[in-house]
């Protein structure tokens, strides 16, 4: 029926994956990690050995892609939104059919969920918690003593679909649907430690003898 070449994850596949995060929110863009052929560099991933930032992301047919720099933009895990927002996610790695276009590098494509006759939700909370984690070799060998830096993540919210229905005005059943996603998303790490050298009063004031026969460089 197609030419296409690529991967498709399906819902199930997209809840039980672990999801790399970097420094915030899952982004549900980095399910393109698991895909053969993909080498993925944040932003700036390579699709099938098609040049870096030269794919292009589909939403429910839609483009999400900015041009920027010659390729595409940097996508935000806010600009992607939740994983919890999409039922389908496909990698397009070769051998498009007619139907895309505009990309020298593979295509993303997300499909959003789509409520049902039925109405259900959810509520979620994804935790990271020190007290949780491993020591990692790191840990051990630079803060024998110290332990594990303090870090409390927490990535939160609800879903929810359903038919729309409007009391004697609209049955939306077989329909007529809605869908919605909100997260929340709180971090709260311990801080590093560092060494500064800083002046004394006397350099202060201009008087660097205190340094010696060392000189002073701009």
């Amino acid at each position: 029926e197609t030419s296409d070449t690529g991967t498709v994850f399906q819902q199930k596949f997209m809840k039980d994956a672990p999801l790399f995060v970097n420094g915030g929110f899952r982004n549900p863009e980095n399910f393109i990690s698991y895909v053969p052929g993909v080498n993925n560099g944040q932003q700036d991933t390579s699709i099938n050995g098609g040049a870096r930032r030269s794919k292009e992301i589909l939403i429910d047919g839609a483009s999400h892609t900015n041009p920027e720099s010659g390729g595409v933009a940097f996508v935000s895990n806010g600009g992607i939104g939740s994983v919890e927002m999409y039922g389908e996610f496909k990698v397009l790695t070769s051998n498009f059919s007619a139907e895309y276009g505009r990309t020298g590098g593979g295509i993303e494509v997300f499909v959003t969920r789509s409520g049902s006759n039925n109405f259900h939700g959810s509520v979620f909370d994804f935790l990271r918690n020190d007290k949780l984690d491993a020591a990692g070799w790191s840990v051990n060998q630079r803060r024998p003593f110290l332990g594990k830096s303090k870090v409390r993540q927490n990535e939160y919210g609800v879903a929810a679909g359903g038919p729309v229905l409007l009391p004697k005005l609209y049955n939306g059943k077989n329909r007529t649907f809605w869908y919605f996603t909100w997260n929340g998303y709180k971090q709260n790490n311990g801080g590093g430690t560092g060494i500064a050298t800083v002046p004394t009063a006397k350099m202060k004031q201009g008087d660097f003898s205190e340094l010696g026969a060392r000189q002073i460089f701009d």
